[in-house]
């Protein structure tokens, strides 16, 4: 018997969560939860998400489902969102001032996605959802929200890529892992939104796909030895390049020290 849609991402919103599970389980063992805080709460959201959904149960098109949905998700937006302040601190360890104003814009980015989606919501509802405005509004607020927070996790890995910052192997792996995620599940999102209800399965069974090759990525890549061990992302340079651009950074570093204390 063939194997639907449906059936796949059945399996694969059941296998993440215990994938999630296993893994916590792991970082546990290695000494790693209290290492990357963000992180377990990413993981912790992603199990109970589904433990939630096990234990209660109402009709989908129910206004008590539809709270339900979306105490869940933003409760998992807010981690997720944390998790790319923790990669992002990682990225810029021992430079205070970066890390200040690169957090304070981040969190001015979210205020206002969520400012200007309420107000587009205000001022547009024509939509297919018009019978649910309250999951309108939502889904327009986390559209803008995802957007902002994957433009500020690009910026970050750009940042990571351009100037030889060393990371550990853990913390590498965290971040190129989390960076495929929440690409993924910001742009299927995003698309589910403008798609069809047909293609709404087809968007989530790819978006659990990810998330499970993620968990497994890092089930593997994280661990009490990848502690140990430090990466640049970035390409080989001669160290004469490389004392360049960390003066460079230093020097940044100092001027929005400077600008914060005024």
């Amino acid at each position: 018997m063939a194997f639907s849609l449906a059936e796949a991402e059945h399996a694969l919103s059941f296998a993440s969560p215990v994938l999630a599970a296993l893994l916590l389980v792991r970082m546990y063992m290695a000494g790693l939860i209290g290492r990357y805080r963000s992180f377990t709460l990413f993981l912790a959201c992603l199990v109970a998400e589904e433990l939630v959904a096990v234990g209660i149960h109402f009709p989908r098109a129910s206004s008590h489902y539809l709270d339900l949905y979306i105490t869940t998700e933003s409760i998992l937006w807010l981690a997720q969102i944390l998790a790319v302040i923790e990669i992002f601190s990682m990225a810029v360890r021992g430079y205070e001032g970066i890390a200040r104003s690169g957090k304070a814009f981040l969190w001015t980015a979210v205020v206002l996605a969520v400012v200007t989606s309420l107000g587009l919501t205000v001022l547009d509802r024509g939509t297919a959802l018009a019978q649910f405005p309250a999951l309108e509004q939502y889904l327009s607020i986390t559209r803008i929200v995802a957007t902002m927070v994957l433009v500020f996790l690009v910026l970050t890995l750009a940042f990571l890529f351009w100037f030889p910052v060393p990371l550990s192997r853990n913390a590498m792996s965290y971040a190129i892992g989390f960076s495929i995620y929440f690409t993924c599940r910001a742009v299927t999102r995003l698309f589910a939104t403008f798609a069809g209800q047909e293609s709404l399965f087809v968007l989530s069974t790819i978006s659990l796909s990810v998330l499970v090759i993620c968990l497994i990525f890092w089930t593997i890549f994280l661990s009490r030895e990848g502690e140990k061990v430090d990466i640049v992302l970035g390409p080989r340079r001669a160290a004469a390049d490389t004392r360049a651009l960390l003066d460079r950074l230093e020097s940044i570093n100092s001027t929005l020290l400077g600008a914060g204390r005024r």
